[in-house]
């Protein structure tokens, strides 16, 4: 039989904001820091992860801005946790999802354009744990 151990030591008041509902709920939310990208759907699972690695925010911040210019301001984003059940060792990504509301085809042109001026150059950075695709609006 184990026994635990209760520690009655004084835990000093944090002074950290209280998350919204929604986020406790594990359901889609904006986060409560105002430099992550406005206007996106963090899936579950997906901002936990997006805070986890430090280095994959910047490079969100940035390809939404460059995604922005290219498609313009109706363009949508969401962030979704993807774990690879077939993979060997245990695989996570983060994908960023475009949601352009416009013919696919002009989306697809978009897309490449996006691609060829700006994440060609950058997808290193995001060392396999960032993957930025469309998603049918």
């Amino acid at each position: 039989m184990s026994v635990a151990y209760v520690s009655k030591a004084r835990v000093p008041p944090t002074r950290a904001k209280a998350l919204p509902l929604q986020l406790l709920a594990g359901g889609p939310t904006t986060p409560p820091d105002e430099s992550l990208p406005r206007g996106t759907d963090y899936r579950e699972g997906s901002l936990d992860l997006f805070l986890k690695w430090p280095g994959i925010r910047p490079l969100v911040v940035e390809a939404t801005s460059v995604l922005r210019k290219i498609f313009g301001t109706e363009v949508q984003f969401a962030l979704e946790r993807f774990d690879d059940p077939e993979a060997t060792e245990p695989t996570t990504q983060l994908y960023l999802l475009v949601r352009a509301p416009m013919d696919l085809q002009q989306a697809m042109a978009l897309f490449r354009q996006f691609d060829e001026q700006w994440w060609i150059e950058n997808v290193q950075r995001a060392q396999g744990r960032l993957v930025i695709d469309l998603e049918p609006v």
